[in-house]
């Protein structure tokens, strides 16, 4: 009988310990970026609904054309949903002036990070870009991740030139279309 109380003790633990222990390791204070699968606790494969039951009402939401674009800026998050297929395309983590993002890829990168510690953290290959006037991005398709360079020189010198926004997408073997191309 002893034997059994003390089994029961030991399963009641791991029953009240094991779901603390998961929840910490992808809860809400959770700022691993992982590419091709997730930024802290949201996954790609996520619902929006599933999306905005954790992290409640977006600080805004605009529509482009193709995508509904949800921003958390308290929590340094945006969202693209493919207004096609409902799915999350794209999970970013973003600057905002004057807070620490602590969000951090397996490489270590954050947000600030320069363009050329971007570039090298993933290698040349497979990589493909484009830009805007005042942005540049950097995508590994196969690996599921990208980056986004401010360019602007009206920008706050904290940024100019640097990691302005990680994000993660599926990863595919596909070579991207026009306007992307290769890094070079």
């Amino acid at each position: 009988m002893k034997g059994f109380v003390y089994a029961s003790c030991w399963v009641t633990v791991l029953v009240v310990i094991a779901p603390l222990v998961s929840s910490a390791q992808t809860g809400a204070d959770d700022l691993k970026i992982v590419a091709g699968e997730r930024v802290g606790p949201v996954s790609l494969t996520m619902s929006i609904d599933d999306v905005l039951k954790l992290l409640g009402t977006p600080s805004n939401v605009e529509r482009t054309s193709a995508s509904a674009i949800y921003e958390w800026r308290p929590r340094f998050l945006k969202i693209f949903q493919s207004l096609n297929t409902g799915e999350i395309s794209s999970i970013r983590t973003i600057w905002v002036f004057g807070q620490i993002n602590s969000y951090r890829t397996e490489n270590g990168l954050g947000v600030g990070a320069s363009e050329d510690q971007a570039k090298q953290s993933h290698g040349g290959g497979g990589c493909f870009q484009q830009g805007g006037a005042t942005w540049r991005e950097y995508w590994w398709p196969e690996g599921g991740i990208h980056y986004v360079i401010n360019t602007s020189s009206s920008a706050p010198q904290a940024i100019q030139y640097k990691v302005s926004e990680i994000g993660v997408r599926r990863r595919s073997t596909s070579v991207p279309r026009s306007p992307w191309r290769p890094c070079g």
